[in-house]
């Protein structure tokens, strides 16, 4: 196996805290001096959240940290000028340069409220 891509949430993380072997399987990866990257799909952080997660919880990594929106940002930074975004306030200053309320060109990381069935 030459690389690895790790999920974050249910294979290092759950909920707030650190999966059983989490430090070790780092650690190990760390040895073993494989490529790996660390990935999430969630948009509640970016990678400086997740840094922050493992260091309150005393857990070395040095690995990247690619996330959804790091992902989306990437996107948004070569395509748009102007966009509307509905997110977790926690993320939403990453985009403040794009953000627009006058005829957006995008809308990139909207929520659906599944109890209303609409955006938000």
């Amino acid at each position: 196996m030459n690389g690895l891509l790790i999920d974050m949430d249910g294979v290092l993380r759950l909920g707030n805290k650190p999966t059983g072997g989490c430090k070790e399987f780092l650690d190990y990866v760390h040895k073993s001096e494989r490529k790996a990257c660390i990935l999430s799909n969630s948009t509640l952080a970016d990678s400086k959240g997740f840094r922050e997660f493992f260091t309150k919880n005393s857990i070395p990594c040095e690995l990247p940290i690619m996330t959804t929106v790091e992902g989306t940002l990437k996107y948004v930074k070569s395509n748009y000028t102007k966009i509307d975004i509905y997110c977790d306030e926690r993320v939403k200053n990453l985009f403040e340069e794009f953000k627009t309320e006058d005829e957006p060109e995008f809308q990139p990381l909207r929520r659906m409220d599944p109890r209303a069935g609409t955006g938000g």
